[in-house]
């Protein structure tokens, strides 16, 4: 069993300075099968000892120790409902278009923000809040009623919902691999066709999903991003931008609302 040991500090180019150490704090990553206790772990730098949580937040993501993500979707769902209260205090007086703006300056944004990391891996129970969360505020930027079916108010602001969105993320990172438009740690992280054998196929390009035997690894990004891009029509696949990829993508998904 292997575990993966995450420090996050506030200035890294400071990381000696002792006023910083108190920012900073350590998660060892494991598996909820894993029986060996691990919370008597410590970690110093210096003299300091470094204080282990079971979970941090690091790049605006709460990442916890059996990353199942649940903290981070709780303070989604918190962001997301304070944001809520917020839109119902002007539903009345905006139009629908303005209500538009507002649903993606205060809601979609942080929805998607990390999406292609948790969407895939988070339980059903805990997508379910954010999609009930989702639904809560397309009534309220159209000021429908508490029960109004959702699919004609999808339809009508033009706006995916969470699965729909997920895939729609998951095949952007593939698009961006395909093309090579990613830092190289990050392609370095795929396998594409060109990778198995030397033929040029059109498909080359494409991120492949390489024989693993984990079940977790089945729903990261690694997994899914490289299957649902596999699935699309060629003609959404061999757009030349990212967004004539989300502009076909979202055209096919709503219409089917």
């Amino acid at each position: 069993m292997i575990h993966l040991v995450i420090v996050t500090y506030s200035h890294l180019i400071h990381i000696k300075k002792k006023e910083n150490l108190n920012k900073t704090n350590f998660v060892i990553f494991k598996s909820k099968k894993f029986k060996m206790d691990t919370e008597n772990t410590q970690l110093t730098i210096g003299s300091e000892t470094i204080s282990q949580v079971q979970s941090t937040k690091f790049l605006g993501l709460h990442l916890d120790s059996c990353l199942n993500w649940s903290t981070h979707i709780k303070n989604l769902c918190s962001k997301l409902s304070k944001n809520l209260h917020l839109l119902r205090n002007v539903k009345k007086t905006l139009p629908y278009w303005a209500m538009r703006k507002l649903y993606f300056a205060y809601i979609n944004c942080h929805i998607t923000y990390g999406l292609s990391l948790w969407g895939s891996m988070c339980s059903k129970a805990d997508l379910n809040r954010v999609t009930v969360l989702q639904k809560k505020a397309i009534r309220v930027i159209s000021n429908s009623k508490y029960n109004a079916p959702t699919d004609p108010l999808f339809r009508k602001f033009n706006i995916l919902k969470i699965n729909d969105t997920i895939s729609l993320e998951l095949c952007k990172l593939s698009y961006q691999v395909s093309k090579n438009k990613l830092p190289q740690p990050i392609l370095n992280m795929f396998q594409t066709g060109s990778q198995n054998h030397q033929y040029n196929t059109r498909n080359r390009d494409n991120p492949t999903v390489p024989k693993h035997k984990s079940a977790l690894y089945n729903q990261s990004f690694l997994c899914r991003a490289p299957i649902l891009f596999s699935n699309l029509n060629d003609d959404t696949k061999n757009v030349r931008t990212l967004k004539s990829l989300t502009k076909k993508f979202k055209k096919t998904k709503i219409s089917n609302y």
